[in-house]
Order: structure tokens, then C-alpha cells, then sequence
């Protein structure tokens, strides 16, 4: 069980199982089914009472004390969600994202796979799916297949590293929202600026090949911080930065430097940069000594407008 911000999403029992169903057509009748044609339309409503297709599905659903006002169906053998329904009331309030987030602890580094309608593309983006062909009808029911891959960037004793999100958001802002974690920062982080970093993220995948990873435990995939190569204004010049940022929680237990050496030693392999930085402002300790156990060394400190004063650490390339 997860407890939300004012929701909580679980697995279903079978006796709750009508009431997902239930929910889904009704989400279904409402959002989905105007894209339809009236063939599309009968077909969902078949296979809602079609025992053997139903057969195999799991059930989660997200609940507003008893009222369910959420649901995912996947299909456990297939990694594939044939429902996911979230209640028109509450609507972008983070239902479906977080039911998704909960569902990733079950299938944690799997490959998942879905066929959304119209309406769902552009939520089925924002948390990660990508198409994997264009639209299709089959039956009157229109659809683009979708996949979801959490692709493990590194992998250490104790952590996974791979390319975050927007299903991210939530366990993100715990870190990012932490006046204690972000005390060296220069503003804090409200839902814009964590959904930002998010996407800045995305973005630089894409265009530079790195940026920083959700760094989450091997065991149960949780994720407790993110760590990674960004290329990042050092006094003037545009640097490849290793940075890291752990959850309170997860302080302390040695896995900023076990990530940091790890993306350290990645970028040595991966990329041409004749040397690494680390920067931080001059008074954030617990960086600077997680820069120096990874094998960096003090560069150089200079004034400026964020910081106060800026403090640099550095490793070069061995020839």
C-alpha cells in the first residue's frame, strides 16, 4: 500500500474487481468513447464482460478513503496494461501518475506496454510511454501502442541508475522540496521548478546522450535521489559536471559517492572530456567530500552572484 497526498493506491481484491470495471466504463463513456466510432464503442463494452479476456489481469486501484476513484489492469505474464482509468473528479491531482509509480515496485526495470486511446497520448507521455507504431483501428477502437522502458543507464552493488521521468515527480520532489537537502541552493523548489527539472532532464538524454539519472535501490527499485554528467556554467565555461543529490533518509549510507563513481567512471568511457568537475558553494561540506572520495581534487574557488563563493573539484583524464 502507498499513501499519496491524500489518496492511497493498492492491489485490489477480487471482490473489488466490478467496481474497477465499473469505473472504467464510466471514465471510458465519458473521455474515451467520443473518439470512437459506436463499433469501438460495443467492443470496449464486450470485452469488459468477456471472462476470458479478463482472465490473468491484475488489479490496482487508488482510493479516496473508501471511495476507489482510480484503476490499472495489467496482464502480468504480457507487462501489459489493458485499463487505466482515473475518475473525472479528480483529474490532474496526480492519481494516475501515482498509481503508476506504485505499479513500477511490482515491475521495476520491466518494459511495459499499452495501447492508448486519443485522449491518453499525451498523459501516457508526460509519465514516460513512448509510441512504438502509429494510430491504429482494430474493431472501431482506435489506438497507439506504447511502451514503457526504464532503461538502466549503470548498475552498482547496491543501485540502479536510469533515465527519470515525470512518474518520478513525486519521489523527486521529496528531495528537491527539502529545505535541508537544497540549503546551498539559491531558491527552493516548488512543483514548477521539480517538473522543470524533470524535463530538463528528458531533454538533455536526447540532445547530449547524459544528464542526471533517478538513482534508485537495486532491491525494490525505489527511487532516493538522482546522480549524472550534465554540462554545467563554471566561471564562464561550459563544463561536464557530476552531480548528486540523496534523500534525507539515505544520507550517510555511502551511496552518493557509490553512484557518483559510478557515472565518474562511465563518463571516462563514454565520453571525450579531458576532465570532470564537481561544483557547489563553498560551504556545502557533504559535496565536497563526496567529490574528494570519488578521486577528485580542489581546482580552484571563485566569487559569484549564486554563491557567494563557489567551490570546484576536478579529476583529470589519465593519458
Amino acid at each position: 500500500m502507498d499513501n499519496n497526498e491524500g489518496f492511497i493506491v493498492r492491489r485490489l481484491s477480487q471482490n473489488e474487481i466490478p467496481a474497477a470495471l465499473e469505473l472504467a466504463w464510466k471514465v471510458f463513456s465519458e473521455y474515451e468513447s467520443p473518439d470512437y466510432a459506436p463499433e469501438g464503442t460495443e467492443e470496449f463494452r464486450k470485452c469488459l464482460h468477456d471472462e476470458e479476456y479478463l482472465a490473468g489481469i491484475e488489479y490496482y486501484g487508488a482510493f479516496d478513503g473508501e471511495k476507489l476513484i482510480g484503476t490499472i489492469g495489467i496482464r502480468a505474464d504480457k507487462k501489459h496494461i489493458c485499463f487505466f482509468f482515473v475518475d473525472g473528479n479528480y483529474h490532474r491531482k496526480g492519481i494516475g501518475t501515482g498509481m503508476f509509480r506504485y505499479l513500477l515496485k511490482d515491475y521495476s526495470g520491466k518494459t511495459i506496454t499499452l495501447n492508448s486511446s486519443p485522449y491518453g497520448v499525451p498523459f501516457y507521455r508526460a509519465i514516460g510511454f513512448v509510441p512504438t507504431d502509429e494510430e491504429k483501428t482494430v474493431n472501431g477502437i482506435r489506438f497507439t501502442p506504447m511502451e514503457y522502458k526504464a532503461e538502466v543507464v549503470l548498475e552498482t552493488e547496491r543501485l540502479l541508475l536510469r533515465e527519470m521521468n515525470m512518474g518520478d515527480y513525486d519521489a523527486l520532489y521529496k528531495i528537491l522540496a527539502d529545505s535541508d537537502i537544497m540549503r546551498n541552493y539559491p531558491y527552493t523548489f516548488d512543483e514548477r521548478r521539480v517538473r522543470g527539472w524533470i524535463e530538463r532532464n528528458m531533454e538533455r538524454y536526447l540532445r547530449d546522450g547524459f544528464g542526471l539519472w533517478a538513482v534508485c535501490l537495486k532491491d525494490n527499485g525505489e527511487m532516493i535521489g538522482d546522480c549524472g554528467l550534465t554540462l554545467q556554467n563554471i566561471e564562464g565555461e561550459m563544463l561536464p559536471e557530476i552531480g548528486y543529490h540523496i534523500r534525507r533518509d539515505c544520507q550517510r549510507k555511502g551511496y552518493a559517492k557509490e553512484a557518483a563513481k559510478a557515472v565518474m567512471d562511465w563518463a571516462f568511457r563514454n565520453t571525450d572530456y579531458p576532465a570532470f568537475y564537481s561544483y557547489c558553494k563553498y560551504t556545502n561540506e557533504a559535496s565536497i567530500r563526496t567529490a574528494e572520495a570519488i578521486g577528485m581534487q580542489f581546482d580552484r574557488e571563485y566569487p559569484d552572484e549564486v554563491n557567494g563563493i563557489t567551490h570546484v573539484s576536478v579529476i583529470l583524464r589519465r593519458t
